[in-house]
């Protein structure tokens, strides 16, 4: 028994110390796969948070810097008003993810019942944990490929 709660142990303990070496260092270029799967994940979890109107929660994936600069009714308004389509998204569809003087792109193409609209994700690593710092509209062509 003892044996197999320490192979649980360590098994917890190198999965998380993975999720954390992926970002010790950003250089600039393309994410590595698991870069880009950690960061999908992230987004994925706040758009997932938006479909159900879960504010406090959606919040919660901004980086810290954002949550200390926007209270959650600050970030629920903004998005209220001006990315509505995060909550009505039917869809999403990952793109490119690229890296630039420590920041991360992400392009993301949400799908909407008669539409679609492109959205690049700004993420940072502060404090080794992965944040959404902001997002903008962009051509569709430049969120597949940003």
């Amino acid at each position: 028994m003892k044996r197999l709660a320490l192979v649980g142990f360590l098994l917890f303990a190198l999965t998380s110390c993975a999720g954390k070496e992926n970002f010790t260092s950003l250089a600039d270029g393309p994410c590595s796969a698991n870069q880009k799967s950690a960061i999908t994940e992230h987004v994925s979890a706040q758009l997932q948070a938006f479909a159900k109107e879960d504010w406090k929660k959606a919040f919660s994936f901004s980086s810290k810097s954002f949550q200390s600069t926007f209270t959650l009714d600050d970030f629920t308004a903004i998005i209220e008003n001006d990315y509505s389509v995060l909550v009505s998204n039917q869809g999403y569809t990952f793109g490119q993810c690229s890296i630039s003087n420590e920041e991360i792109l992400q392009g993301v193409e949400i799908k909407l019942p008669n539409s679609t609209a492109a959205i690049t994700y700004q993420l940072s690593v502060e404090e080794q944990q992965l944040g959404i710092i902001a997002a903008r509209f962009t051509n569709p062509e430049d969120a597949l490929a940003a």
